[in-house]
């Protein structure tokens, strides 16, 4: 005996025993008159007349050193011989021994069996009126026999006297074979009334009514994979989210390389997921994404080049252009002419040509790939350049875009121009948003955008940039202030569009926005660049309006707390006292050298006690100890030569100022200042 775990030449054997559904189709349709009855038993005239090959699928059986699993293929190598009848009879000679070490590789083999022909079925039966002990698995078996000559003995074994385990699994193979035109399980008489009526059919009839039988049991075990594989890609979501993000690269790399579609279809769901959410993947995993755009799953397809319109690693233009070469499913079509529009280059001008024409209306992707080729200057041909426009054309009556849009307003004809601008009312906002975007370079647009804007604040930013490309001029400002919107966004946009606008009418601006000292500040603060002060500081119109509105930006940064923003505001224009009132200026420098504790500085302005007493409220968020230093240097400079009506508004500013914050802690010593010498209060 041959004594090993392989099995030589096992692949040379092809199954003889046919699926059950082309079986029966094949019989339902060639049958119209009832088959000749299958032999009842082997012959085992011609089984020393067995070949080497089935010899030593026979020692192995026969080997109780054999693995069980090496005996069980030998089995099945047996079982899918059908080349001599000596091969048959060897099968029906084991099935008739009493050596149950010897018969269980074949029942094994045979429950593998998606069809049991009728000639195995009977020696199975035979076997077990033999051997009792094996009764019931081979009645399990028997549920998939093709014919009807062991009904008989499975409705036989229906009977009360049966053997309990017998009897339960041959109902359960009745059943699955009665299907539909089952009869009470628990009832012999009915199971006996039903055999007639069974072996009263025809063959095509009985096969029809397996073929419906086999259909239900089909559907339900379809049932059963699907809700099993919605389980598998459940579990297999959980896991990938209670790994660390460092552990779920790898595991997305396993499954994009898996057999199994659901791995690969729960790996794309999760990298498109992740990248939507704004989560950085690891672009290694590229490489596992592109095999999958020739996948037989046109859903992977699609879902692939999603991804890799996400990921944008190299050669994906190139990968996606030739595989929408060859695609002929839509979904996959409508992923890859999408991700194709961040690659326009790689489409030609035959097959741009080609896919603007594919559906009607012209899909938004492809007319954005043909805008994407024409801003390179790809697209030469004239020809190509009509077929691109009738098409945006087309798009803007059936469904206007984006790209159609703008297709026509770069490209296009004042008429198209024309055209696009009625959309500036139209009642969808996104195509609104769209007309309105395509038609701010245009100037002569610039107040049918803006009236827009007026009623749809989703388009007040595509008014400022008209305005500042175009219209930088007061007037547009007070367009623009009126226009509805987010507070803060219309700042922006204020501040924005008067960072073009000329100083003086920057400083006009003022009166239109009020006093409130946030708004100044952001409005004002374009006057500091240096850029517009290098330009407009020659003309003497602009340079008076900087000087002014620094002097403006600086108070109202006085008055929001920023002294150090305001010096820096007044810094900005070194010929500032020229321009400037120079008692305005002395005072905003002295409110701005007090704010920062800065007493040197202060006093070097030469200033009045009249310009100190109206710079002094700017002191009041100062620690109280730092105050009261300020209030000294006043003093000592002052004091002796105050008025009545000067000593009385100092007295009251301190103590306003003083009931305003913690009483002075005496115990520690001030820092080291111009004002730490001694100093005598204001005489009364």
């Amino acid at each position: 005996m041959i004594v090993g775990t392989s099995i030589p030449h096992l692949s040379r054997r092809h199954p003889v025993w046919p699926s059950a559904l082309l079986l029966l189709v094949a019989a339902h349709s060639a049958l119209a008159q009832p088959a000749t009855p299958a032999p009842a038993h082997f012959t085992s005239s011609n089984a020393t007349d067995i070949d080497d090959a089935d010899r030593r699928f026979l020692d192995i059986i026969n080997d109780n050193a054999a693995a069980a699993q090496t005996r069980v293929q030998a089995a099945r190598a047996l079982l899918n011989d059908n080349s001599s009848s000596a091969a048959r009879a060897l099968v029906c000679q084991l099935l008739q021994t009493d050596i149950l070490y010897n018969i269980q590789p074949l029942l094994t083999a045979a429950d593998s069996l998606t069809l049991i022909p009728e000639d195995l079925a009977l020696c199975l039966a035979s076997c077990a009126d033999k051997n009792q002990i094996l009764a019931p698995q081979i009645a399990r078996v028997l549920a998939r026999c093709e014919g009807r000559n062991t009904l008989p003995w499975l409705v036989s074994h229906t009977a009360a006297d049966a053997n309990e385990l017998t009897r339960a699994a041959a109902r359960q193979s009745l059943l699955a074979l009665a299907g539909p035109s089952a009869p009470d399980p628990d009832d012999h008489a009915s199971w006996t009334d039903w055999l007639n009526r069974a072996q009263a059919l025809t063959e095509a009839q009985w096969l029809s009514l397996r073929l419906r039988t086999m259909a239900n049991q089909h559907a339900k075990v379809s049932q059963v994979l699907s809700s099993t594989a919605a389980d598998l890609t459940a579990a297999r979501r959980r896991l990938y989210l209670a790994l660390n993000p460092a552990e779920r690269a790898p595991l997305l790399s396993e499954w994009l390389t898996q057999s199994n579609p659901s791995g690969r279809g729960v790996a794309l769901e999760l990298m498109l997921r992740e990248l939507a959410a704004g989560t950085s993947i690891d672009a290694s995993l590229a490489q596992g994404v592109f095999p999958l755009l020739r996948s037989d799953n046109p859903s992977e397809r699609a879902d692939a080049a999603r991804v890799l319109a996400r990921l944008s690693p190299p050669d994906a233009g190139s990968a996606l252009a030739a595989q929408l070469s060859r695609e002929t499913e839509s979904a996959p079509i409508d992923a890859i002419l999408s991700a194709l529009v961040a690659w326009p280059s790689h489409v030609t001008d035959a097959e741009l040509e080609h896919w603007i024409e594919w559906s009607n209306p012209p899909h938004p992707a492809a007319l954005e790939i043909a805008l994407g080729k024409m801003r390179r200057g790809e697209i030469n041909s004239d020809s190509l350049r009509s077929v691109v426009l009738s098409a945006a054309r087309e798009r803007l009556q059936s469904g206007p875009t984006p790209a159609s849009c703008q297709l026509l307003c770069q490209y296009g004809t004042d008429a198209d121009r024309a055209l696009v601008s009625e959309l500036l009312q139209d009642s969808r906002p996104a195509i609104r948003y769209a007309a309105a975007e395509s038609l701010v370079p245009e100037p002569q647009y610039v107040i049918p955008i803006a009236v827009a804007a007026s009623n749809d604040p989703a388009l007040i930013t595509l008014a400022a940039r008209a305005f500042v490309l175009h219209a930088p001029t007061l007037d547009s400002f007070k367009l623009l202030f009126a226009m509805p919107g987010e507070a803060q966004q219309r700042i922006f946009l204020l501040s924005f569009l008067a960072s073009v606008m000329p100083a003086d009418q920057v400083q006009s601006a003022i009166t239109i926005i009020g006093p409130d000292p946030s708004l100044l500040d952001r409005l004002l603060s374009t006057l500091e660049n240096p850029n517009r002060i290098l330009s407009e500081s020659q003309d003497d119109t602009q340079a008076t309006a900087i000087a002014k509105g620094l002097l403006t930006l600086a108070q109202a940064r006085l008055e929001l707390g920023k002294p150090d923003a305001a010096l820096s505001a007044l810094q900005s224009l070194p010929s500032l006292d020229i321009y400037a009132d120079p008692a305005i200026t002395t005072r905003t420098f002295l409110a701005c050298w007090l704010a920062l504790a800065r007493i040197d500085d202060a006093r070097a302005m030469k200033a009045d006690a009249d310009a100190w007493l109206d710079a002094l409220t700017v002191i009041k968020g100062q620690p109280r100890d730092e105050r009261q230093r300020t209030f000294d240097a006043f003093s000592i400079d002052f004091g002796p030569t105050l008025t009545t009506d000067q000593r009385a508004r100092f007295e009251a500013l301190q103590s306003r100022l003083n009931a305003q914050s913690p009483p002075l802690d005496t115990t520690s010593a001030a820092p080291g200042n111009d004002t730490t010498r001694d100093a005598s209060p204001a005489p009364r």
